[in-house]
Parts: structure tokens; C-alpha cells; sequence
């Protein structure tokens, strides 16, 4: 395989002394620096970059590869100057916005990170890559990383899923009354969110608020008809509760399944 890269380059390169490009320059710069990189020989593909370059300055393409050799050969300021160029094209751009995002990573420059990538999201709001690159830089900055959800939520509050997420950031946060709140206004949209009914569950569970999560669970298992996990919850709480009764009808009701009888056998025994 070297010696077919090492073949093609010497092929490239001959087009260049022999002059046999025909107006083609841009293209063959390209195909040597691509193959200079490929091995190994990096300040050549530098130069035949910047060559390329000079010729057809908007290629987005010979851009892209500049860029992604500066990056290698450790270039900070040369691989910004590309990708600053490559957004200049095109704005929206989000490959080069991922790997600006990677250099200032790279450089520890978490702030700068985070403003790029508060750019992808702007232009894709579910990059899942973007989302956990901007909590981990959050972190690194000492915020609190259920900041990036709730600004991702707030510019979008009819969105569930954005605002699941950070109703769950809060819980693990420790923070369940602002959970609550997050979700007593996110059941204004949709009534039947099985993520929904259990976050919320778990936060009035967490103050100690029994009555509330359990009615919350029943609402969840009779969307969730074959959820045992939740019945056996339910029939836990209610014990807890003193509602003898209703913990005997739900650990029945698990059994009744036939999943996870054992499980479910144990609690009856108990009662």
C-alpha cells in the first residue's frame, strides 16, 4: 500500500515539472498533499496544500485537508486559520465546527470550545456529540453540566425530550423540587411520557413524598400495562403507605405477567 501511495505521488508530481496540468492545479495539489500526508511526509503535504490553495482559495475541499494536516503536524494556529476560512464559506459548516471544536479541546481553550459548539447546536440541536462535548467542558469549567440542557430546553420548552433531559440532570443533581417543576410543566404537553411519569415519580419519592409518586406510577402502569418493575414498586410503596391491600392486588397483578415471578412471589410472602 506505501508503495502505491509512493507511486501515485511521484505520478503527481511529474504532472507538475512536466506542466501537464491543464488549468487542473487545484486538483493535483490535492491529490499530492492528500498522498504526502497519507505518508507520513507532512511538511510536503503543508506545501502542496498552500499550493492548491493558491490557485483555487475557496476549495472547501483542499481546505479540509489543510486543515486536518496543520492538526497533525501540531499547527494550532495554521488549522484555526483553515476551518476559519472553511466558515467563512459556509457558516453552517459542521464538520469544520467539529474540528474546531477538537483543536480548542485539544488546547484546553474550554470556553472557546464551548461557543463552537453552542454554533452546532444552533444549527442541530440534537447533535448528541455536541451535547456531551459541551458537558464535559462545562465540567472542565467547573459549571454545573445541567446548565447545557436547561439552555437547550429553554430555547424550546414545548420540546420533551430537552426538557426529560434535564428534569433528569436535576434529579441526579439532587435538585428535585426544580424536577418537579420542569415536569409539572412538561404534562401540559404530553400526559402519557413514560420517561415523564418516572422522573417525576422519583423526585416526589426523593422528598419523601409517597402519596404523590404513587400516584404518578399508577398513572405509568396503565400505559406500561406489562411493566413489572413498576408494579412491584407500586405494591412497595404501598406498604410503606399501609395500603396492605393494594401492595397484595400489585404484587398479584406482577405475577399475573409471569415475569419476574420469583421476585414478585417474595413480596406476597412477605405480606
Amino acid at each position: 500500500i506505501l508503495a502505491f501511495k509512493h507511486s501515485c505521488s511521484v505520478k503527481y508530481k511529474t504532472a507538475l515539472y512536466c506542466d501537464c496540468v491543464d488549468g487542473n492545479q487545484d486538483n493535483i495539489y490535492r491529490f499530492l498533499g492528500k498522498s504526502f500526508s497519507e505518508l507520513n511526509i507532512l511538511d510536503s503535504a503543508y506545501w502542496a496544500f498552500e499550493e492548491g490553495l493558491r490557485y483555487e482559495p475557496d476549495n472547501e475541499l483542499l481546505l479540509e485537508l489543510a486543515a486536518w494536516n496543520a492538526g497533525k503536524l501540531l499547527k494550532t494556529d495554521e488549522q484555526s486559520y483553515y476551518l476559519d476560512r472553511l466558515l467563512e464559506i459556509n457558516p453552517d459548516n459542521i464538520k469544520a465546527l467539529e474540528r474546531m471544536s477538537e483543536t480548542y479541546k485539544k488546547n484546553q481553550m474550554y470556553q472557546e470550545q464551548i461557543n463552537i459548539l453552542n454554533q452546532i447546536l444552533d444549527i442541530d440541536a440534537d447533535n448528541k456529540k455536541a451535547i456531551s462535548d459541551k458537558k464535559v467542558a462545562y465540567s472542565k469549567l467547573g459549571k454545573d453540566q445541567t446548565q447545557v440542557d436547561k439552555d437547550r430546553w429553554e430555547l424550546d420548552k414545548s420540546n420533551i425530550q430537552f426538557g426529560l433531559d434535564y428534569a433528569q440532570g436535576l434529579n441526579e443533581n439532587e435538585d428535585y423540587e426544580t424536577a418537579i417543576e420542569v415536569c409539572d410543566y412538561l404534562l401540559k404537553f404530553d400526559q402519557k411520557n413514560k420517561r415523564l411519569l418516572k422522573i417525576i415519580s422519583q423526585a416526589y419519592l426523593n422528598i419523601y413524598e409517597e402519596k404523590k409518586a404513587l400516584q404518578y406510577l399508577e398513572q405509568l402502569v396503565k400505559i406500561d400495562t406489562e411493566n413489572v418493575e413498576v408494579m412491584l414498586e407500586i405494591s412497595e410503596l404501598c406498604v410503606n403507605l399501609s395500603l396492605f391491600e393494594k401492595a397484595y392486588k400489585w404484587a398479584n397483578s406482577a405475577i399475573a405477567t409471569e415475569k419476574n415471578v420469583k421476585k414478585a412471589l417474595k413480596k406476597l410472602i412477605i405480606y
